[in-house]
């Protein structure tokens, strides 16, 4: 692993090629490591532009392939987009089941609170409105 210490403007100076660092890293802590990282919001974000798009912002890719898809040399990144295509259907259908479910509970909501408001308008027309009060 190469590292470079130097002292800059009166202070210790420390570089260290991560990219070396990883690879030395035993594989246990490699995978604790790529957990972690995982569930990083701009790691998520990267790698959901790679999958949905192919690249990301900056123009970057992990290794794809356009191979067999029993082939099981594929990369990660090829697997992950041929998996999200299987997946799409039970996705949409799911996100637009909840979706559904909200707007009927928002719609019984509002149901309750109309029904309400008549009531509240009979009682008021019934005890007596004010007069020359629109009805």
């Amino acid at each position: 692993m190469s590292t470079k210490s130097e002292i800059k403007d009166g202070a210790l100076v420390v570089t260290v090629n991560l990219y070396e660092a990883f690879r030395a890293m035993p594989d246990e802590d490699k995978a604790s490591f790529l957990d972690t990282l995982a569930c990083d919001d701009g790691v998520i974000r990267l790698v959901s532009q790679q999958i949905l798009d192919g690249w990301t912002d900056l123009c970057s890719h992990g290794g794809t392939q356009c191979t067999d898809i029993h082939d099981v040399s594929s990369t990660p990144l090829s697997a992950a987009v041929r998996e999200v295509a299987k997946r799409s259907g039970d996705v949409a259908r799911k996100e637009i089941e909840r979706l559904e479910r909200e707007l009927a509970r928002v719609s019984e909501t509002r149901d309750k609170y109309l029904h309400e408001a008549c009531e509240l308008r009979r009682m008021f027309n019934y005890h007596g409105a004010i007069e020359g009060a629109p009805r």
